[in-house]
């Protein structure tokens, strides 16, 4: 079911708080962070939301770089988290 909604969902980060800090570990919404533990189990989730965060990034009409900066901080702390699960190398 959540992959009905996942486009939304990633676009729907932009409005949500986020908060990077250059001398601790990056803050990332709750929202994110249920899209990031969701997408890690299963593959065809993780593909879909790597690849929408990856478009919402290259977004030319995006005028907030904020944006951009986060989508590309939410990629990074998802690909990461997949490096840390197990059997991730079959993914």
């Amino acid at each position: 079911r959540l992959k009905l909604y996942l486009l939304q969902l990633v676009q729907a980060l932009k409005h949500e708080n986020w908060v990077v800090d250059t001398d601790a570990d990056s803050r990332e919404s709750e929202l994110a962070a249920f899209l990031i533990s969701r997408s890690v189990q299963n593959f065809t989730l993780g593909n879909r939301f790597y690849w929408y965060l990856t478009v919402e990034m290259n977004d030319d009409n995006i005028a907030n770089k904020e944006h951009t900066q986060m989508y590309t901080a939410v990629r990074q702390a998802f690909t990461t988290e997949l490096e840390k699960t197990p059997g991730s190398a079959e993914m």
